[in-house]
């Protein structure tokens, strides 16, 4: 079976399997049980229709319910996988599309644009941004 949209944002909830290494490692797992930079890669170059929009895969329709998943699963590989320095806070601010924000994006492990192909971190339950998502559980959680 060929990647579906919605098995990443699934995928990414689930730990990595442990290490097969005797020694401990100084740097974090990488938490991700796929390939980010090729995830991006696969979003990007054969999800997105030329018209608008994201889809299944190329010979498909485009969708709302696959540009949903498509986003989601980019902004999962662009903010919570093993190469990211950036907080989610810095990477939301530096989704804005003012000129002082365009320099210096973090993220080592990005295909694309380092700035256009960007999204916002969304909440990898709710789906929603996290800085849309922090108010809405700050609210119904203190």
């Amino acid at each position: 079976s060929l990647y579906h949209p919605s098995q990443d944002r699934w995928l990414s909830l689930l730990p990595s399997p442990p290490s097969s290494s005797s020694q401990p490692s100084c740097t974090p797992p990488n938490l991700l049980l796929f390939d980010e930079k090729m995830l991006q890669r696969y979003i990007l170059l054969c999800a997105q229709d030329p018209n608008g929009g994201l889809r299944d895969k190329p010979s498909k329709a485009r969708d709302f319910y696959h540009s949903c998943y498509n986003l989601s699963g980019l902004s999962v590989t662009q903010h919570f996988g093993g190469g990211d320095d950036a907080t989610i806070s810095e990477q939301n601010d530096n989704h804005k599309e003012d000129d002082d924000n365009k320099k210096n994006v973090k993220g080592s492990s990005s295909f694309g644009h380092p700035v256009l192909s960007r999204v916002a971190a969304t909440h990898p339950l709710f789906n929603i941004r996290i800085d849309r998502a922090i108010p809405i559980l700050r609210h119904f959680y203190n």
